[in-house]
């Protein structure tokens, strides 16, 4: 059975996300052809802290992403953590 194709995906972190990925940016590998949902599901899986937040977002190309928005290498991505305030 062949394996999928996938690719590196560069994903920027701001706030707690930096605090836990312990940087600026960081890599996940996914398939080539892959949407925000599984993007999400693949940062929680390396990084189970996320599952601590309340809820954080995604960004593509500089506007909040739909869950089933497709993704590509190229994108821009990062992480929105929650914001706080009153």
């Amino acid at each position: 059975m062949e394996k999928a194709a996938t690719s590196n995906y560069t994903i920027l972190a701001f706030g707690i996300a930096r605090d836990i990925v312990g940087g600026n940016k960081f890599e996940v590998e996914l398939a080539a052809s892959s949407s925000i949902d599984e993007l999400k599901a693949k940062i929680l899986e390396d990084f189970p802290q996320f599952g601590e937040l309340l809820n954080f977002s995604i960004a593509l190309n500089n506007e909040y992403a739909r869950a089933n928005a497709e993704i590509s290498p190229s994108d821009e991505l990062a992480i929105i953590p929650p914001v706080s305030g009153g």
